[in-house]
């Protein structure tokens, strides 16, 4: 049996049992991806509990492929990038339009912010977030609220022809 070494899979989480997650990837095609000790593995967090992982939710994972077992070095839960404009501000949650489709965003604690590609401390990076300004969001879609927990923020530098502050509401 020819093995890939560096085999993409992207899919829907069926089941789970222990170190193995039983999906269905984008062809429809069952398969069987196995976490280990040495995998990278990311659920808003590197290094992610197991435990939170359940069916209906999503995975991203790359890894060597035998059959239909993919041997995960890294794989992603849920992960989600939004590149939009910022419609509203309140208090620590964002709403990102991106084409017709509205985002909610929440910050965490950890939430890492970066201004013309520099990572910046989260007060002065807020001060760069207006409303119709252009932000990038990476995190992690929350199956319960249907929101996305921010992990990273990215924000342009240039804000000469950007809209005023916003004002929280």
């Amino acid at each position: 049996m020819q093995t890939e070494t560096d085999f993409f899979i992207a899919g829907k989480i069926i089941s789970v049992q222990d170190q193995m997650l039983h999906i269905v990837d984008e062809d429809g095609i069952h398969r069987v991806v196995v976490i280990t000790r040495n995998t990278r593995f990311w659920m808003g967090d590197v290094g992610a509990s197991l435990t939170r992982v359940r069916p209906d939710q999503i995975i991203y994972a790359v890894g060597e492929l035998e059959g239909n077992v993919l041997t995960a070095r890294q794989a992603w839960i849920n992960i989600v990038s939004i590149v939009g404009v910022v419609r509203k501000i309140r208090n620590d949650k964002y709403t990102i339009r991106n084409g017709n489709s509205e985002f909610k965003v929440r910050l965490r604690r950890t939430s890492e912010f970066f201004v013309g590609g520099e990572r910046r401390a989260t007060k002065g990076a807020l001060a760069n977030l207006r409303i119709g300004g252009q932000i990038h969001v990476i995190g992690l879609w929350d199956d319960d609220t249907l929101e996305v927990e921010a992990t990273r923020i990215f924000l342009p530098r240039d804000h000469s022809n950007a809209p005023l502050p916003a004002k929280n509401e």
